[in-house]
């Protein structure tokens, strides 16, 4: 224990708890300072040992539990007592008879003048027996309670037998209170003892209360330090002199609250101070009738109590003190309740107040400073204390009456002086006075007066010289020391050596020459002289009148400043009245209690009165001007804003009256004059003013005053006034007629040398310069920037008006660089509706928009599908910006989720949708679930569909698919026979299974040349013509420039091609999560398809003989009989083979060997057909007048009549039959008149076959007229082509660049290029332009180039045209539709546009260049000046030169 070396021992009657709860309780305790004032310590408690031992860190703390002595601490509910000492101190205890230690005594008969005064009794035994803890005395029984810091100084005190306080022996016992048992309750002996030495009451004042401690925290510290409950005692506030009583039920716990209050340090905190309520000798007697007075009260309750000390009567109140000379009186007077006076019951109750606080007797000892003669002085005297009642306290205390005393009052120094004739009575005065309660109610101090040397000599002669003086005195009363003279009151203070010259000079009347002079006692330390029944008495001089302006009076009186000037007056001793018109100046009393005062004070008032307030009036001044009545209504305001608060203004009677401060007024004086001077002259010029008016645009009288027109006119004339109203539109000029025609000349040279201009700028620039105020937005732009120009609006144009041309090129300039619109598309117009638009479009108004300033406007474009922001640059950018933000988190989307298959889809809506229901709310996006293509829809606002998408791209992406392809005619069709028992039987499995339906025409072609090129060819052509004869009747066709070329007459007998499948697989969609689901699916559909199949083929050299006709036939066959047709010319002979179910196949065979013999006479007729439209073509002239070449069998069948010379024939051209007059040339139909030409071809393109192919192509085989050549990355081909797609700078990844070589397309081409040279008779007609297209319609562009017959599809702003692109980034990114692998594809192609103009809608040929019909453009484009796309209407003018395909 050597952190903890200080021990004590701690014994107690210990209840039956464990050692550890025993520990812990008294560690608690000593570690505790508010507890046991202990500190830091280890408790150590043997198991079988009685006492615990506390081992304390400091020795401070040790002693200061020792100190206390009474300790205690409760353990399960039983308060055990502990004796706390040292160890080895055990037999050193003072012990009462039960062994007891005790750290009080009792002292009894202690003196009166001692038992309250703790100070010395705490000295007397500190001197005995050592440091007191506490004292608590009991005046009532001369007792007190000593309380001391350790047992020692106890049994020290205990041994003396020679105790005596002022005196008197005292006796001293031990004492065993309620707080000083130590280990058990007290004898009966001790509480009979303690019942027979009570302490003085149970009461206890606590004083110096704060002023914010509330009842509650009180109750709270008396409860603490008294260890009792609140329903032990019962508090009482006394706020208003910061004080409370505390009674207790039990004075013991009273005396120990006494005890322990002293060491509390939360009651030292507060600053409180206890002390036992003494017993009261005074009760408060209220109701006490008007007329009863002190006399009768003291006969009253001496009879029906006892002895009466004093009567103190509280008339206002109804109310007296009434103290009694015993306390026994008090308790009988307070238990009777039948008390009345005069027939009116009184109510009595316990006082204590001031005046029963206990004083000391006063004890026989002489002052120690004697008087010094027999006159005493009086000082503080109130004012209100008459000479009467100081008379009766003189003789009170002094106990002689008035006969042997005098008392003189001066009043102007508050003091008294009562000379006594008896010396000893004096003496006596001076000691009783001390004690007096009285005395001191008063507040008097008294002192005895000093014996004089020097006198006060009065009315000495003027000519009296201080030697005339001094001889005279030194004759008649001794030697001199010093003369003091006063020459203004004629008075001379002479002091003497010795008192006894006083004697002497007083003892006789004295003269000066003829005058008696008047010889006074003086003393210094009153400054002045006693006059005793001579002193005289001054009357105050009486009041009189002052004249004072009645504007400065009334400026004073607002102004507060009466007041001040009454302070002023006041060290005049003058009291001031200002409330009539004449000022009252009064005397104050204080003029007479000057010390020293003399009649020169009195004379000299009331002049010194007067000039002091002259005084204060001279800082105060008045101006007063003449002004007639019309000239102040029109100044007044300009007065009252100059003046404001510094002056009080009167007008009356003409006269403008202002009062104030001096300085104000002089400073006011000469601006008011030339306020009202002004005012008079302008009067005068009114009378003489003339007023013009001009008619004037706002923005002209704006540049005007830019140009500084009212600058000059103030200038030339301060007075000339010139206003412009907006509301008329006029410029009012006020003034003199020569000034009026001065400034009307300025104007119009200004007028005369502007400059108009009206800017080009975009309408909405336009609206917002409407917007507008014209005025503010002109000086924002222009004249904040020292552009000398404005804007106007004039019939709805913006209109530029500058000082110069500079001025309106550099307002034009600033228009561009200041303004500026930003369009915003709105891809859901259901955006504007929300109320969080609307709060936007407020909010952003609102922060951009001042009242007096626009920056920006927001409007929706007439179809509403844009938005246009205009206004300041900067505005309209963070407007845009935010605009924007909005709209594209807000808008409405519809976007497809594109999966693998249909039966990812249908596998996410059936088998996982609990999964994506969790993660899409339906109130914020729809999902629709295609029914059968490949396509999962998110509509709703773009913030909620965009996570969406990426959820359900999640669940896409985590399954597994399959195709299953079974290629055996019937298939599809015996699984939608009998199918739906299968998918039953697959409804709970773990996979979902689709049948693909049948895809387009365009689908089938594409799948066909994918999957089955290197087996089966996919096109069949039924045709008996060369390559060459076919190449002539193209080249006839492609040479006609009339926009009906896309649509001439056709026969049902013209060739015909068949592309596509020879018959549709039954494909199976597979999806599930793993790939042994989609194994068991595979499964099941191949054991679930009955696989009879037939197949038998047909040879016949007749085949490549079938037509159109025939092969939609073969068609027919294979879709109504769900049977396989498929051709083979790789042998001698063709062969048609046909593959099916067995019915099918036989059905098909039947009607395929019908067919056969047929085909033989059509095909003699079409090759004669086909050779006539080589030599000779009949024409017709269409609508447009162009001559439009008839199909083959038409010019057939014409060509025949014509030779033949027949002179009319009818031949039914498509479904209308039309009779032709050959002679004539012309043919008729029911509602027309055609004209008819025959050509002869012969020599119509001699030269055409000798276009030669490019050399850079590769080379192609015989019979192969279409290719695709794939470029390296990185020949001077590639990087050509890949410059192009590049120069705008698009970043799309290119996958491949392919050659497209058809030969035919390519001479028809090359040879319409050059028909174009020499038709616009120049070279520039070709331009490489782009064309993006789906992946369906590559091969139909690589064979036939461009259809313009699909225009329309996507757009036809321009015509009814093909359409190319100069930017390759606006064909990727609207026309160049993605694969299933997301490649998109392009041609750069060979155009020629010719001579072009702007294009329309709805055109379906170029416009004419003139009026005359054939002289047509060559293409139409969207700009003239700036293309960005050409429109051709004839589909030779473009050759698709190259495929590029990215991503």
């Amino acid at each position: 224990m050597e952190d903890f070396p200080h021990p004590l021992t701690v014994e107690g009657r210990w209840p039956s708890a464990s050692t550890k709860t025993l520990t812990a309780k008294l560690q608690i305790y000593f570690q505790s300072r508010r507890k046991s004032q202990g500190g830091d310590c280890v408790v150590r408690f043997p198991e079988q040992s009685s006492a615990a031992t506390v081992h304390f860190r400091s020795a401070r703390a040790r002693d200061q539990v020792l100190a206390k002595g009474d300790h205690s601490v409760t353990i399960e509910d039983q308060v055990v007592k502990l004796k706390v000492f040292k160890p080895g101190d055990e037999g050193d205890q003072t012990e009462d008879a039960d062994g007891a230690r005790t750290l009080s005594v009792r002292v009894d008969n202690v003196p009166a003048d001692a038992v309250t005064d703790e100070d010395l009794l705490e000295l007397c035994f500190e001197k005995w027996g050592g440091p007191v803890e506490a004292i608590s005395s009991v005046p009532a029984e001369q007792a007190a309670i000593i309380t001391f810091q350790s047992p020692d100084a106890v049994q020290r005190v205990l041994d003396r037998t020679d105790l005596k306080i002022l005196g008197v022996s005292v006796s001293v016992h031990p004492n065993f209170g309620h707080d000083e048992s130590q280990s058990e309750p007290p004898t009966e002996e001790l509480r009979k003892d303690s019942l027979r030495n009570p302490p003085q009451s149970s009461a206890v004042v606590l004083e110096n209360l704060p002023d914010d401690l509330s009842r509650e925290v009180l109750v709270l510290l008396i409860e603490n330090i008294s260890g009792v409950s609140d329903e032990e005692f019962f508090l009482e506030l006394i706020r208003g002199s910061n004080v409370a009583v505390v009674t207790f039920n039990d004075p013991n716990v009273a005396e120990k609250f006494l005890t322990e209050s002293r060491s509390s340090k939360k009651f030292q905190r507060y600053g409180l101070l206890s002390r036992a309520l003494e017993k009261s000798r005074s009760v408060k007697v209220k109701n006490i009738p008007a007329q009863v007075s002190a006399d009768l009260l003291e006969l009253y309750f001496e009879k029906w109590a006892g002895a009466v000390e004093k009567v103190t009567t509280i008339p206002e109140k109804q109310s007296a003190i009434v103290t009694f000379r015993s306390q026994a009186a008090v308790k009988r007077i307070v238990d009777r309740t039948d008390l009345k006076i005069l027939k009116v019951s009184i109510s009595v109750h316990p006082y204590f107040g001031p005046e029963e606080s206990q004083s000391e007797l006063p004890t026989e000892e002489p002052p120690k400073d004697p008087p010094q003669s027999s006159a005493v002085v009086l000082e503080k005297l109130p004012d209100g204390l008459s000479r009467e009642v100081l008379v009766l306290l003189t003789e009170n205390i002094s106990g002689v009456s008035e006969e042997a005393f005098f008392l003189e009052l001066i009043r102007e120094l508050n003091v008294a002086v009562v000379t006594f004739n008896n010396h000893k009575v004096a003496v006596k005065f001076l000691m009783e006075s001390k004690s007096s309660k009285k005395f001191q109610q008063y507040g008097l101090m008294g002192r005895s007066l000093e014996k004089s040397r020097s006198v006060k000599v009065e009315n000495v002669p003027g000519q009296t010289s201080p030697d005339l003086l001094e001889l005279y005195f030194e004759k008649w009363g001794g030697e001199v020391e010093t003369i003091t003279m006063i020459p203004a009151e004629q008075v001379a203070i002479v002091t003497f050596q010795n008192e006894e010259g006083i004697k002497r000079i007083l003892e006789k009347d004295h003269h000066i020459g003829r005058t008696s002079i008047n010889i006074y006692p003086y003393f210094k330390s009153l400054g002045t002289a006693l006059y005793g029944k001579d002193r005289p008495t001054w009357m105050l001089p009486k009041p009189f009148t002052e004249k004072i302006h009645p504007t400065v009076r009334e400026f004073l009186h607002r102004k507060g400043l009466i007041s001040s000037i009454c302070k002023q007056m006041n060290s005049l001793f003058c009291q001031v009245n200002m409330d009539k018109a004449e000022v009252q100046l009064s005397p104050l009393p204080t003029l007479l209690k000057q010390k020293g005062i003399t009649k020169k004070h009195i004379d000299d008032w009331r002049q010194n009165a007067t000039d002091g307030f002259r005084e204060v009036l001279s800082n105060y001044a008045v101006f007063e001007y003449a002004v007639i009545s019309s000239v102040w209504s029109t100044v007044e305001t300009d007065v009252r804003s100059v003046v404001k608060d510094k002056a009080f203004i009167n007008i009356n009677n003409g006269v403008l009256t202002l009062a104030g401060m001096k300085q104000d007024i002089n400073l006011l004086k000469p601006i008011l004059k030339n306020l009202l001077k002004r005012a008079s002259d302008q009067m005068e010029r009114d009378q003489k003013s003339v007023v013009e008016s001009l008619e004037m645009s706002p923005a002209m009288a704006f540049l005007l005053l830019q140009e500084g027109l009212q600058q000059n006119a103030a200038a030339k004339y301060p007075e000339l006034k010139v206003m412009y109203k907006n509301d008329t539109n006029q410029l009012t000029l006020c003034g003199l007629s020569v000034e009026i025609v001065d400034i009307k000349n300025w104007i119009l040279e200004r007028r005369l040398s502007l400059k108009q201009k009206i800017p080009k700028m975009d309408p909405s620039l336009l609206e917002f310069l409407r917007s507008v105020d014209c005025e503010e937005m002109s000086g924002d732009l222009f004249t904040s920037k020292g552009i000398s120009a404005v804007y106007s609006i004039e019939n709805g144009d913006v209109v530029l008006i500058g000082s110069s041309d500079r001025s309106l090129t550099e307002a034009e300039e600033r228009l561009q660089t200041a303004l500026t619109s930003s369009t915003l598309s709105l891809e859901d117009l259901n955006v504007l509706e929300k109320l969080e638009w609307r709060s936007l479009n407020d909010q952003l108004c609102d922060t951009y928009n001042l009242a007096r300033k626009k920056t920006v406007i927001i409007k929706p474009s007439k179809h509403n599908d844009t938005l246009i922001v205009t206004g300041y640059q900067q505005p309209v950018l963070e407007v845009s910006r935010s605009l924007e933000k909005f709209i594209n988190m807000h808008s409405r989307i519809d976007e497809v989720i594109r999966v693998k298959s249909y039966a990812v889809v249908k596998f996410i809506n059936e088998k996982k949708s609990p999964v994506w229901k969790k993660l899409v709310k339906p109130d914020e996006v729809t999902v629709h679930f295609d029914p059968k293509r490949p396509l999962i829809r998110l509509s709703g606002e773009r913030v909620h569909v965009q996570p969406a998408m990426e959820n359900f791209q999640k669940i896409a992406d985590a399954l597994r698919t399959d195709r299953l392809t079974i290629k055996k005619a019937g298939a599809k069709k015996y699984f939608q026979e009998q199918g739906s028992m299968f998918l039953m039987m697959m409804k709970e499995r773990r996979f979902v299974v689709v049948l693909e339906e049948s895809p387009d025409s365009t689908m089938k072609e594409e799948h066909a040349i994918q999957k089955q090129s290197s087996k089966i060819s996919p096109v069949v052509t039924f045709s008996s013509f060369s390559e060459k004869e076919k190449f002539y009747s193209v080249t006839s066709y492609l040479m006609s420039n009339s926009p009906e070329a896309s649509r001439p007459f056709r026969s049902q007998h013209e060739d015909f091609v068949m592309v596509g499948e020879e018959f549709e697989p039954a494909v199976f969609q597979l999806c599930a999560e793993n790939q042994q689901d989609l194994n068991e699916a595979r499964e099941l559909i191949n054991s679930f398809i009955v696989k009879k199949q037939m197949s038998s083929s047909i040879r016949d050299s007749a085949i490549n003989s079938f037509t159109r006709e025939d092969a939609e036939m073969l068609s027919n066959l294979q879709r109504e009989l769900t049977v396989s047709i498929q051709l083979n010319k790789n042998g001698p002979e063709p062969v048609i083979t046909v593959e099916g179910l067995t019915r099918d196949v036989i059905k098909a065979q039947i009607a395929i060997r019908d067919m056969i013999p047929k085909v033989g006479k059509s095909e003699a007729r079409k090759r004669e057909a086909f050779l006539m439209s080589s030599l000779v073509e009949w024409q017709y002239l269409d609508r447009t007048n162009n001559l439009v070449p008839f199909d083959i069998y038409t010019n057939y069948d014409l060509e025949e009549a014509f030779g033949k010379k027949q002179p009319r024939i009818k031949i039914k051209v498509n479904n209308e039959e039309l009779e032709f007059d050959l002679t004539g040339r012309v043919a008729y139909s029911r509602t027309r008149r055609i004209e008819l030409k025959r050509v002869d071809r012969k020599d119509f393109f001699p030269d055409q076959l000798s276009v030669a192919l490019p050399s850079h192509w590769r080379k192609m085989k015989d019979g192969e007229f279409v290719a695709r050549v794939q470029l390296h990355q990185g020949s001077w081909e590639y990087m050509d082509v890949e410059t192009e797609f590049r120069k705008t700078g698009l970043a799309n990844q290119i996958l491949k660049i392919e050659r497209v070589q058809n030969s035919s397309l390519w001479r028809n081409y090359m040879i319409q290029k050059k028909h174009f040279e020499e038709k616009n008779k120049h070279k520039n007609n070709e331009k490489r332009l782009f064309h993006g297209t789906g992946p369906q319609n590559i091969d139909k562009i690589d064979h036939r180039g461009f259809n313009r017959s699909y225009a329309g599809m996507h757009g036809a702003m321009y015509g009814n045209g093909g359409y190319f692109a100069v930017d390759p980034s606006y064909s990727a990114r609207g026309y160049s539709r993605p694969d299933q692998q997301g490649q998109k594809r392009m041609y750069l192609a060979r155009v020629l546009v010719g001579d072009h103009t702007r294009g329309r809608a709805g055109l379906i040929s170029p416009p004419a260049k003139s009026s005359t019909a054939t002289d047509v453009y060559d293409s139409v484009t969207d700009n003239q000046q700036n293309p960005s796309m050409f429109v051709i209407f004839h589909d030779v003018q473009a050759y698709p030169e190259y495929l590029i395909t990215f991503q």
